[in-house]
């Protein structure tokens, strides 16, 4: 693709996006019947706050569970400009934000793979659809967009940061994600790991940072998170729901608790964190940086007490790096993977029934992850390396 293609690809979605936006910003209220659950729970608590009746004392109740913001109050002063206009408006265009991250997604997965320079326009065109349909029909990032949830945004900026963002910046906006939801602070970990000391300071200096802002701005919601709400895991959810797809959901899933849970579940997330870095540590080295943060990623969605199946967006960027690789058996794992985690596919299922066989699928995801975790990604080839070198 020339470079003057890639400029015209680049205006006509910028072009895309801006009209979009300025159609559904000019659309009259009502016309836009799109229920985005998480992103309702967002608007609602900020509009709560801003109306002096408390934000974490918000809460909607859908299908008989209750559903409070439990999020960090930074995350709540970013939402802000969102629930200054009516909720219809402020769900859709949270809604089309999402569309960049799937495309930037899309093009770190390319870009971790580079067709050779042989390839035409039209077919380079082609597999970058096929690689973005592959991410958006995924259950992971259908039904997290359907949510209104903010994990995609998070994963895409994540990504960006570890994997794009000049070393000395490196860093910032893992602390600013960490800021918002907390599970992002696992890849500071990844930052000693791959031994960039001053990227993990800087992290946690984003972190401290968004946090002072919060006391400032916030000071009782601050206080409230930091001394109650964190502490109070069942706000999120219950542990042994069939959509928690986290080890410790697992390990309660089969009945395991008490003290046997607990020592199971620690022993478990010592082993995965040391095996999982050393992969991330030898990929990183490789020069497969891509590979190694989707490795952390596929760790912090292990260890996090609940993880429902809309933050498992790390799984599908593994499956579409192995379908995209060299060797043939990683291409057939990974178009098998890509399948497995696709919006239709049972591993998925609610929590419709204590039956045994969707107990079993439930647990796959699980499974997946630690297998992918254990065994890592495969490397990039020397014709890879080549394809990605500056002519």
């Amino acid at each position: 693709m020339t470079a003057r293609t890639r400029r015209a690809l680049l205006w006509l979605g910028a072009g895309a996006f801006l009209l979009a936006a300025v159609l559904l910003w000019f659309l009259p209220p009502g016309r836009l019947q799109v229920e985005r659950l998480d992103f309702s729970v967002y608007w609602g608590a900020v509009n709560s706050m801003l109306g002096g009746h408390g934000l974490y004392e918000y809460s909607i109740v859908s299908d008989g569970q209750v559903m409070p913001f439990v999020y960090p109050p930074f995350a709540a002063i970013l939402m802000v400009p969102a629930a200054l206009i009516d909720v219809e408006r402020a769900t859709a265009l949270w809604t089309l934000v999402q569309l960049p991250a799937t495309i930037v997604l899309a093009w770190l997965v390319m870009r971790a793979h580079p067709a050779d320079r042989q390839w035409s326009s039209i077919g380079l065109a082609s597999r970058s659809l096929l690689v973005w349909l592959g991410l958006v029909l995924s259950h992971s990032v259908s039904f997290g967009i359907g949510l209104g949830q903010v994990s995609l945004l998070l994963v895409a900026v994540i990504a960006l940061d570890l994997v794009v963002v000049p070393a000395r910046w490196r860093g910032i906006l893992v602390g600013l994600a960490a800021a918002v939801k907390l599970t992002p602070a696992a890849f500071v970990l990844y930052l000693l790991v791959t031994r960039q000391w001053r990227a993990a300071l800087r992290a946690v200096l984003a972190f401290v940072a968004a946090g002072a802002i919060s006391w400032l701005i916030l000071p009782a919601q601050s206080w409230q998170y930091w001394t109650q709400i964190i502490f109070q895991s069942d706000r999120i959810g219950t542990l042994s729901w069939l959509r928690n797809k986290s080890l410790l959901g697992f390990l309660a899933h089969w009945g395991i608790g008490g003290d046997w849970q607990r020592a199971l579940w620690l022993i478990g997330c010592v082993v995965i964190v040391a095996v999982g870095s050393h992969q991330a540590w030898r990929l990183f080295r490789r020069g497969d940086e891509f590979a190694a943060v989707v490795v952390f990623g596929l760790i912090a969605g292990v260890i996090s007490p609940i993880t429902w199946g809309h933050h498992l967006v790390w799984l599908v960027l593994a499956g579409l790096y192995l379908a995209l690789a060299r060797p043939v058996w990683a291409r057939v794992l990974g178009v098998g993977l890509v399948l497995a985690c696709s919006m239709v596919s049972p591993l998925w299922a609610p929590d419709l029934s204590p039956a045994m066989w969707l107990r079993v699928a439930a647990s796959l995801p699980l499974v997946i992850c630690v297998v992918v975790i254990c065994l890592g990604l495969p490397r990039r080839s020397p014709d890879d390396l080549r394809a990605e070198a500056p002519a």
